[in-house]
């Protein structure tokens, strides 16, 4: 029998008991004639497993994200030198063994000072709500039209 299943059943049986159709040493046994607590065991030994994987996955994530920063710090430092080096040689196309190598031009916006930039390029943009104050007023117990608490169920492993 699955969690789902025994869920099903043990809402049944309590209706039972709160119908006083059964009495609760009847509740206990039945539900643990059902194997619940091996099966909320079993739920939580697996809750914990894949925390752990999470965690583990976190840890891995954040070291390859190095590792990747890393490469793509030593890529823009090479590049750099190979391009002081051709400017250094007065060559802006070089044959290098398989590769070719030409030096390039690109151009970018820079924004020396926003205040002096023309409205015709600000793009208007709509107000962000800033939830964690409404929380905060919401719990200091402030009425804030279109807004409320919202209760969230969890279950804490210990």
């Amino acid at each position: 029998m699955n969690l789902y299943e025994m869920t099903n059943n043990a809402v049944m049986l309590y209706e039972l008991l709160q119908n006083e159709e059964i009495d609760e040493q009847t509740f206990k046994d039945t539900l643990s004639a059902m194997g619940t607590e091996e099966k909320l065991e079993g739920y939580c030994k697996v809750i914990r497993q894949l925390e752990a994987d999470v965690e583990m996955l976190k840890s891995e994530k954040d070291r390859i994200d190095s590792k990747k920063k890393v490469a793509e710090n030593s890529i823009a430092r090479m590049k750099k030198a190979v391009i002081e080096f051709m400017k250094a040689t007065g060559e802006s196309k070089s044959n290098a063994g398989t590769f070719t190598v030409r030096l390039s031009e690109s151009k970018a916006t820079s924004i020396t000072d926003e205040s002096k930039i023309p409205a015709r390029f600000l793009i208007e943009q709509a107000p962000k709500i800033d939830k964690t104050a409404i929380r905060k007023e919401l719990l200091a117990g402030a009425e804030i039209p279109g807004c409320e608490l919202q209760v969230n169920e969890g279950v804490q492993i210990k």
